[in-house]
This record gives structure tokens, sequence and C-alpha cells, in this order.
């Protein structure tokens, strides 16, 4: 799935959100148009912007946001993700794979990895980390430069989306 295809879906989801939020969640997306193309596997992102409404948003009476922003650097698309949400003290890149959350956030955060890895093996960089200024920022970095990026193998995924149709 091309990353707009990617992305569109993230904002019909975070449409329907909020709606269910109203003045609760505030949304910013800073998409790069050049990123546009890049190859990023479905549903990469939608357990990750699940995990924020679901632990950093609903939670809270205050209103929080969530922000989104790709950027091509050099031969990678880089892509950001972060909540307001309250700090992430039981969250710390440290214990999120530990036992005591892994039915709160391992499932979303290993279901991204895994599409990644299927797709770049270990050529990809997903971070979390821990932050005093919110929820934790999440970070991908993936090739331009693989075979699913290549301009051969972007012009077959589009034409393979438009045969199912």
């Amino acid at each position: 799935m091309a990353s707009v295809e990617e992305i569109r879906a993230i904002d019909l989801y975070l449409r329907i959100e909020k709606t269910r939020f109203s003045e609760r969640l505030r949304i910013e997306m800073d998409i790069d148009p050049a990123s546009r193309s890049v190859y990023l596997p479905i549903l990469s992102l939608q357990p990750l912007v699940k995990n924020s409404i679901k632990y950093a948003i609903a939670p809270q009476e205050k209103g929080r946001e969530i922000s989104i922003v790709t950027r091509l650097e050099e031969s990678n698309c880089a892509l950001q993700m972060r909540n307001s949400g309250p700090g992430a003290s039981e969250l710390e890149a440290g214990r999120l794979f530990s036992e005591s959350s892994y039915f709160r956030l391992r499932i979303g955060l290993l279901s991204a990895i895994d599409r990644l890895e299927n797709v770049y093996g270990k050529n990809y960089v997903f971070k979390v980390a821990s932050s005093d200024f919110g929820g934790p920022p999440i970070f991908m970095r993936i090739p331009l430069t693989s075979s699913v990026n290549s301009p051969k193998a972007l012009a077959s995924k589009s034409s393979e989306v438009l045969e199912r149709s």
C-alpha cells in the first residue's frame, strides 16, 4: 500500500474518532508530498494510532493531540507519530515489551513491527522513545532503496491495486 493510501485510511479512522471525542481530540498531519508514493505495509500505522486513542486520548478529560509527520531524508522515508497524552513512565522504551504490558500495548506495536519486517526484513528502524512531554513518540524509518520502493515495484503495486478494484 502506498503511504498515501495508508495515510488516507488513518485520516478516515481519525475522523470517526474526532466525531466521538469532538474537542478532546486534535489532529495534526504534516505529510511530505514526496513521501506519498513510498510503500508502507497495510495497517502498519493504524494499531499505533489506535493505541494513542485508547491510552492517551480516551482516558483524559482535557483535549489531547495526535501528530503524524512524514519526511524524505536521504535514502529513507521517516515517519514520526506522537501524542500529547500523559507522560510515559510505565511506557518507557525499555519496559514496552515486558509481560505486564503485553495485552495493553505490545500487540499493536508488534503488529506494526511484524508488518515492517515482513516487507523490509531488518532494513528498517522502529523506535519508541520515552518523553517527559506527553506520550512516547514513535519513529519509523524505511528505505527508499528497498526493492519494494523501487519505481518498478511501486508501479507493480499500483497496478495490483487497480486490478483488485
